[in-house]
């Protein structure tokens, strides 16, 4: 299984980034493990509107010859109990070769150009989370995925 998680922005709190590595070995012992990040916008007094297309022009960009199930996180998504989401990601790994793509936005989300383009709009909870946060959670929920389809014992 291949697992990329391409980003707006890398995590910057000192939480995060230890978040981050520790699923990072985590999902490495199911998956190879793909870490990418693309600029955010510049943030400077621009519109989130236009700062989204600028972040959706790179993001793009750095998928463009990604082939596999393209998951986007967003909250007008899909939201899944874990057993569900695991059932989702075996029968899509199998679809699409092993291969899985987890796009996380910026601050201001995703542009719509995004959620367009991926094959599964996820939600991850119907509050808003920092885009830390949400990389962090879709990263535990990943994880625990990849264990429950494995049967293997997880902290519930």
């Amino acid at each position: 299984m291949q697992l990329t998680l391409l980003t707006v922005g890398k995590p910057s709190a000192q939480w995060a980034i230890e978040a981050v590595e520790h699923y990072t070995k985590f999902l490495s012992k199911y998956a190879r493990v793909d870490l990418q990040s693309v600029r955010a916008a510049s943030g400077r007094g621009g519109l989130p509107d236009a700062e989204k297309r600028t972040e959706a022009e790179r993001l793009l960009k750095s998928a463009a010859t990604f082939a596999g199930f393209k998951i986007a996180c967003d909250a007008s998504g899909r939201s899944f109990s874990s057993d569900r989401f695991a059932q989702l990601l075996r029968k899509e790994l199998d679809r699409h070769s092993g291969r899985v793509l987890v796009i996380v936005g910026g601050p201001h989300g995703l542009d719509q150009s995004i959620l367009d383009w991926a094959d599964l709009i996820w939600s991850l909870g119907p509050m808003t989370l920092p885009h830390e946060m949400a990389l962090v959670v879709a990263m535990e929920q990943l994880a625990r995925a990849c264990s429950i389809n494995r049967g293997e014992s997880y902290h519930k």
